[in-house]
C-alpha cells in the first residue's frame, strides 16, 4: 500500500463565535475573528473558555436606535433595575431588531456586522464593559482602535417600551447600574447617541481519535482509515466529526527496455509504464482496469464495478455498481437530516461530488439511522460503496451510453438509467429532501420523505 503523509485541517465556527486555539482567555485579550476584524474582550466566563469582546472602534459617532414602533419579541424593560442588570443576550436582540427593522444601515442594529458575529450589546453587557473600561482601554488604542468615551451615551439594545430604548455610559446621569456606569431611556428615533459593537468568543479544546488535542494533527496511515475529532466547548462536547482518508494502491508499474541485453560500455533506456483508467474500463477487485473488449480474455478477475469518471493523473476516479439495488423512500418518516450542506438549487447541487462523506452523515444522523434512511444503507460501505452526490450523477449520466454498453457485458437487461425513473442522490435539497436526478439528466427534482427512487451505488478508486 501507498504510504501518504496528509496534513488535515478542521476549522470550527460555532454559531457566529469566534474560534481560538485551546487556551485560557483573559480581559484584556485581542482577539482576531475569522474575517480579520479585532475585538479586546471585557468578560470571560468562569471556565475561561468564552466570552465577550468589544470592537476596536465606535460604528457611529450618532445614530438613531430605530422607530418608535414597539418590536413584537423584544421584552420592554420599563426601568426595572433587577431585569437589566439581568439582559444580556444583545445578540438576540440584535437579530430580532434587524428582523423587524429590515436591518436598515440607517439605525443601530442595522449599522453593526451581524454576520460577522457583531451585534448591539445589551445593557448588561454595557454595565459589564464600562466596569472594565481601565482594563481594555489602553489595550483599545495600542491595537489602532479609540477608547469607549467617558462624556457619550451609547445605544443598547435593550427596549424600554415601544418609543424608547436604553443607553449607558460612565457618568452619573439618571440612574445607576452599580459598578458599571448610568443607564437612562432616550427616543428610538434621537441621533446624537454612539454605537460600540461586541461579539462572543470560545475557546475550544480539540480530541482527536489518535489521542492528539492540537486544531491540526498529521498522519500516516497505511490503510483507509477514518479519524474522529471531537470538539469541546468549556468541557463540553459541542460538536463531533469524522474524516476518512482513503489510502489507494500504488499503480502496477511494468518497465521495458529498448535492449535487455548489453555488451561492457553500452546503454539502454528504460521505460516505466503505469496503468491508466480510462472511462469505460472495467474496475476489477483487485484495483486494476480492464479494456471491455480484452474481458473476454482476461484470466482469474473478477468484476466490480465500471468507469465512468477519471481524473487528470488517469489513475483515481469514480466506477459504477454493476447492478442496481432496487428502489428505497428518502426516508420511511419526516426525519431531519444532519451535517449535510443544502444545496437549493439545481445549479448548486450539481457541484457537490462528495457522495462519500453524504453517506457518511446520512447513516451517522441517528442511532437508528438505518430505520430513518434507507437508501444509504442499500450498499456495502464496509467495502468502499456509497450513495453517490449529484455532481457524480451528472458525471455518469455524461458517459452513461458507454457505460451502459459495457454494463451489457454482465447483465443484458440492466442499464444505467431507466427512462421512467429517477435516482436516488445524497446531495441535500434542504433538511427534509435529498436530490434526484432524472434519465434526461433534469436536476430539478428532489425526493420528499416518502418518494421512492432507484438507488445505484457507486465507488472511488
Amino acid at each position: 500500500m501507498m504510504r501518504q503523509r496528509i496534513w488535515i485541517w478542521l476549522f470550527f465556527l460555532l454559531g457566529n463565535s469566534t474560534l481560538l486555539s485551546a487556551q485560557q482567555c483573559h480581559i484584556g485579550d485581542v482577539i482576531t475573528n475569522p474575517d480579520g476584524s479585532k475585538g479586546v474582550v471585557f468578560y470571560v466566563n468562569d471556565k475561561g473558555t468564552g466570552g465577550w469582546m468589544v470592537a476596536l472602534n465606535d460604528l457611529s459617532q450618532g445614530c438613531a436606535w430605530g422607530t418608535a414602533e414597539d418590536i413584537p419579541d423584544l421584552l420592554n424593560r420599563n426601568n426595572n433595575v433587577s431585569l437589566l442588570w439581568q439582559e444580556v443576550d444583545g445578540k438576540e436582540n440584535t437579530r430580532i431588531i434587524r428582523e423587524y427593522q429590515g436591518n436598515n444601515p440607517n439605525y443601530a442594529a442595522g449599522k453593526v456586522d451581524y454576520e460577522h458575529g457583531w451585534y448591539v450589546p445589551a445593557i448588561g453587557q454595557l454595565r459589564i464593559l464600562f466596569s472594565n473600561l481601565g482594563l481594555i482601554q489602553e489595550v483599545l488604542t495600542s491595537n489602532g482602535g479609540t477608547t469607549l468615551s467617558r462624556t457619550k451615551e451609547y445605544w443598547s439594545s435593550t427596549e424600554v417600551n415601544s418609543s424608547s430604548a436604553y443607553t449607558v455610559n460612565p457618568n452619573n446621569m439618571v440612574s445607576q447600574l452599580a459598578g458599571g456606569g448610568t443607564f437612562t431611556s432616550h427616543a428610538k428615533t434621537a441621533s446624537t447617541y454612539a454605537l460600540r459593537a461586541v461579539c462572543d468568543f470560545s475557546v475550544l479544546d480539540y480530541l482527536w481519535s489518535t489521542g492528539e488535542t492540537t486544531d491540526s494533527i498529521v498522519v500516516s496511515p497505511t490503510e483507509t482509515t477514518t479519524y474522529t475529532l471531537t470538539v469541546l466547548e468549556g468541557g463540553l462536547c459541542s460538536f463531533s466529526t469524522q474524516l476518512q482518508v482513503t489510502v489507494f494502491d500504488i499503480p502496477a508499474v511494468t518497465l521495458t527496455a529498448d535492449d535487455d541485453e548489453l555488451c561492457v560500455g553500452e546503454s539502454t533506456t528504460l521505460h516505466a509504464v503505469v496503468q491508466r483508467a480510462s472511462i469505460g474500463d472495467i474496475l476489477c477487485t483487485d484495483g486494476t482496469f480492464v479494456h471491455p473488449d480484452e474481458w473476454s480474455s482476461v484470466q482469474g478477475k473478477t468484476a466490480k464495478g465500471v468507469v465512468f469518471y477519471v481524473d487528470a493523473t488517469g489513475s483515481h476516479g469514480w466506477a459504477l455498481d454493476l447492478n442496481d439495488l432496487g428502489t428505497a423512500q428518502r426516508s420511511v418518516t419526516p426525519n431531519e437530516l444532519r451535517g449535510l450542506t443544502p444545496y437549493g438549487t439545481p445549479r448548486e447541487a450539481i457541484k457537490d461530488v462528495d457522495g462519500h462523506r453524504n453517506t457518511l452523515a446520512i447513516r451517522n444522523t441517528y442511532k437508528d439511522s438505518e430505520i430513518r434512511f434507507p437508501a444509504a444503507f442499500m450498499m456495502d460501505l464496509s467495502q468502499g460503496w456509497y450513495l453517490p452526490a449529484m455532481g457524480q450523477l451528472r458525471y455518469l449520466y455524461a458517459n452513461h451510453i458507454l457505460v451502459n454498453q459495457v454494463l451489457k457485458l454482465f447483465n443484458e437487461a440492466n442499464p444505467v438509467f431507466d427512462s421512467n425513473q429517477f435516482y436516488m442522490t445524497s446531495t441535500s435539497y434542504d433538511s427534509q429532501k435529498l436530490w434526484e436526478l432524472g434519465s434526461d439528466g433534469g436536476v430539478d427534482n428532489f425526493s420528499n420523505t416518502r418518494e421512492t427512487s432507484k438507488v445505484r451505488a457507486v465507488c472511488t478508486f
